[in-house]
């Protein structure tokens, strides 16, 4: 469905209206750095994230079968979206609507299998992390793969500390460590260089506020 999604949204001439964060944001970042196959050992979710114009619900809307579309009742730019296809499972979509580049900064485009998908950048894909259940350990393993891919991509270990806020370095650092401690097994290699992660960890640590 991610792929299928950001298709339609890249014919449909939309593909710079939306982003994708939370899971799917991370699996992206993940396949664009250690190739297609790391979408095998990905933990999976249940739904898609993401944030974008008016218009791009409407295209959502009318371009698949749709069994519900429904406001959240608590939070006022939220809509939920479930997608049906005959061969596919049910897709759900959790869709917010308004200004996501101020919410998230501007988006990066990763491409896979010849689709164009737009994504939160990793930096504020882990920020929109920290707002999650702190212990979610799926969410915390996610924050390592995305230390790992910044990693890969030459990021040095004080821009990304030095991204965070001071009342945010607490949680980050709480999150690295439940992550560290139900990842001992790099079985799948999503894990950040050890001295890379620790030199990250210090550098955050430094930036607590007193």
């Amino acid at each position: 469905y991610m792929l299928d999604v950001s298709a339609l949204l890249s014919k449909s001439g939309l593909k710079e209206q939306y982003a994708l964060f939370g899971g799917y944001a991370v699996l992206s970042h993940l396949m664009a750095t250690y190739g297609p196959y790391a979408a095998i050992s990905w933990r999976g979710s249940n739904d898609i994230d993401m944030a974008g114009t008016q218009k791009v619900l409407s295209v959502l809307v009318s371009g698949f079968s749709i069994d519900s579309n429904r406001k959240s009742p608590n939070v006022t730019d939220k809509r939920t979206i479930k997608l049906h296809d005959e061969n596919e499972q049910e897709c759900r979509i959790d869709f917010f609507v308004g200004d996501f580049e101020k919410r998230f900064g501007k988006p990066v485009t990763n491409t896979h299998f010849g689709v164009d998908v737009s994504v939160v950048e990793p930096l504020a894909l882990i920020r929109s992390k920290l707002q999650t259940p702190v212990r979610e350990v799926q969410h915390a393993e996610d924050i390592l793969g995305l230390i790992s891919v910044l990693e890969k991509k030459g990021y040095t270990e004080d821009k990304v500390a030095s991204f965070y806020r001071s009342n945010e370095v607490s949680s980050l650092i709480d999150r690295i460590d439940l992550g560290v401690g139900n990842s001992s097994d790099d079985r799948h290699g999503f894990l950040p260089g050890k001295k890379y992660l620790e030199v990250v960890r210090k550098m955050l640590h430094k930036r607590r506020p007193v």
